[in-house]
């Protein structure tokens, strides 16, 4: 190094063994001595060593090196430890000194190999310092592959998103994504710009291996829980509910036995129907719509009985006049010439018709079905006929058409409807009495006179015969 000036870097190393700061100084030399300035100004002889090289470390393409080494000069430590570096020079490095050499492309391109002092395909070498030094690392761009992602379940013209672990991002509104990437492994993601919509996968990974890799996504409506909720039917009985909505779709839920059905639905608006097998009952609301909105749905029908309007309607009766219909669990009123109306549900039921004191009906059972319509039914009344009159003796048997009538103190009166009529009254010791007639609605048929004369004729004759007249 005679007659030469260098320059290096010295690190100056605090007692704590870190490394605070370096400088460049001048390596002052004649033959085989030397001096270093130090950053006070202050020169100190150094003595190198008669075998020592220089390295040199360069870079071909896109990429860089790490590399590492120590070595001792005039008693001074000197330590290499470079993360990234493209090209470096150091001189006066001590023979048998071994630097470390590492490739490290950058992303897209790929190491081929190491020429110079060394030549080698080895990402990592290590070189040996016995001759000036010079080492090149060679970069080529990666080969590249096609990747492609085709999707479906989007409406035409919607558009959605590719993301990469690398940094790429990548969007189309058409069916399909394409690009180009090396060789590798790769984490993405996929969105939609369409809420309404959720990719499946929405992440994952592939593989790029010397060869074009297909990736498919499946983008499907977001879906949520619509609920109907039904109470009022007995237990199992069948109902039904049917959605028309989405895509003008028609949706039907099929047998439900239980109290709720669910179904999840994309954001939209809907109309439902709601029936049951059980014609008894029907269901309120039996039709509606609601709208699905990034959320669930509750809907809820109270089923209840179909009732159908029963009337009675009167004939017969003057104005004024209470009358009733009766059934074993209730009975119902009116005053002609009203009618007498109330609600029932599907089924059999039987009403009877009350007599009134003056009026009789010749209907007084009624038997008859509701069946999914309205009923009337009429209740003629008629006007009583009545039977009167007195008997001597008060004690004699009256039989009105083979049935007793009560006879009091001599007297009676018997309502009855119109119609023929056979009169008997007999006692013992006098002659039996017989009178046939017709009565119409409303009339009277007074038997003093001939019961009274009948009877006592027949006294007169029996009491003149036991005196002997």
């Amino acid at each position: 190094m005679k007659g030469t000036t260098k320059k290096v870097i010295v690190f100056v190393v605090t007692m704590a063994f870190l490394w605070t700061s370096y400088s460049f100084v001048t390596l002052h030399s004649n033959s085989s001595m030397s001096t270093m300035k130090d950053e006070s100004g202050n020169l100190s002889p150094i003595a190198f060593s008669s075998s020592s090289y220089s390295v040199h470390l360069y870079v071909n393409g896109n990429g860089y090196v790490k590399f590492s080494a120590n070595y001792s000069l005039s008693g001074i430590d000197f330590s290499f430890d470079n993360d990234k570096s493209q090209n470096f020079t150091t001189n006066d490095v001590p023979s048998g000194t071994v630097f470390h050499l590492v490739s490290s492309p950058n992303a897209g391109y790929q190491f081929v190999n190491w020429t110079g002092s060394v030549d080698s395909t080895n990402n990592s070498i290590y070189v040996t310092v016995n001759q000036n030094i010079q080492e090149e690392a060679i970069y080529v761009k990666s080969p590249s592959y096609p990747v492609s992602l085709a999707e479906s379940g989007l409406p035409s013209g919607t558009e959605w998103y590719l993301n990469l672990s690398n940094g790429q991002s990548f969007s189309s509104v058409t069916s399909t994504i394409s690009l180009n990437e090396t060789n590798g492994s790769y984490s993405y993601t996929i969105a939609t710009s369409d809420k309404d919509y959720s990719p499946s996968p929405s992440s994952g990974s592939f593989t790029v291996n010397g060869a074009s890799v297909p990736v498919s996504v499946t983008f499907s409506p977001v879906l949520y829980k619509v609920t109907f909720t039904e109470t009022g039917l007995p237990s199992g009985t069948t109902w039904y509910v049917n959605l028309t909505g989405f895509n003008g779709t028609n949706m039907n839920s099929g047998q439900i036995t239980g109290t709720t059905y669910s179904v999840n639905l994309p954001n939209g608006t809907y109309t439902f129907t709601i029936a049951t097998s059980d014609k008894i009952y029907s269901p309120s609301p039996p039709s509606g719509s609601f709208t699905v909105n990034g959320s669930t749905v509750s809907k809820s029908a109270t089923f209840s009985k179909v009732t159908y309007k029963v009337t009675f309607t009167e004939s017969g009766l003057p104005t004024g006049i209470t009358w009733y219909v009766n059934e074993t669990t209730a009975s119902y009123h009116a005053i002609s010439p009203a009618d007498i109306s109330f609600m029932l549900s599907n089924g059999t039921y039987t009403f009877t018709v009350t007599n009134l004191t003056s009026y009789y009906t010749t209907t007084p059972l009624f038997s008859f079905t509701v069946n999914g319509n309205n009923v009337t039914e009429t209740v003629h009344y008629y006007h009583w006929a009545y039977i009167t009159g007195t008997m001597s003796p008060g004690n004699a048997t009256l039989m009105i058409n083979g049935i007793a009538v009560s006879v009091s103190s001599g007297h009676f009166n018997v309502s009855v409807a119109n119609g023929s009529y056979h009169v008997v009254a007999s006692e013992s010791g006098y002659s039996t009495y017989y009178n046939n007639f017709t009565l119409n609605a409303g009339s009277l048929k007074n038997l003093t006179q001939d019961c009274v004369q009948k009877f006592k004729a027949l006294y007169t004759m029996v009491d003149h015969a036991r005196h002997g007249s």
